[in-house]
């Protein structure tokens, strides 16, 4: 589940809409930053719910940080703040797998894909083998 801009601007406590194009662009900056930071973002998201919280979550406080820090145009941008920081990094650390771990994890979530048309299972013996 995507965060929606109504979320946002409950979260910053955000009355009007004077600010949405502004708040848009943070809601895109914030999902690049994260899907970023971690390898296979988006696929381990529907994989695992837990994952999907702390990264939207830590959306959430990317674009706090971002809103009011705006201001801060021309200087040179320092670190994300320390809860953006742990965040990330807890994100990093929850999908960091190998290929066949991540592999497995997708073949856990679906179940056996049909025969598409014109393909066979093969149910015959191997060759050389006597069936009687």
């Amino acid at each position: 589940m995507a965060i929606t801009l109504n979320e946002v601007k409950v979260y910053l406590r955000i009355d009007s809409d004077a600010e949405d194009a502004l708040l848009e662009r943070l809601m895109a900056t914030a999902y690049a930053v994260v899907a970023g930071a971690v390898d296979n973002y988006r696929l381990i998201v529907q994989l695992k719910p837990d994952c999907e919280k702390l990264g939207d979550m830590t959306q959430l406080a990317l674009i706090a940080d971002l809103y009011e820090n705006r201001n801060l145009e021309g200087e040179t941008p320092q670190s994300y703040s320390r809860i953006v920081e742990t965040m990330l990094h807890q994100l990093q650390y929850e999908t960091d797998m190998t290929a066949e771990e991540l592999q497995a994890l997708i073949d856990a979530q679906q179940p056996d894909e049909p025969i598409e048309p014109g393909e066979t299972e093969s149910t015959e013996p191997e060759a050389g083998s006597d069936d009687g």
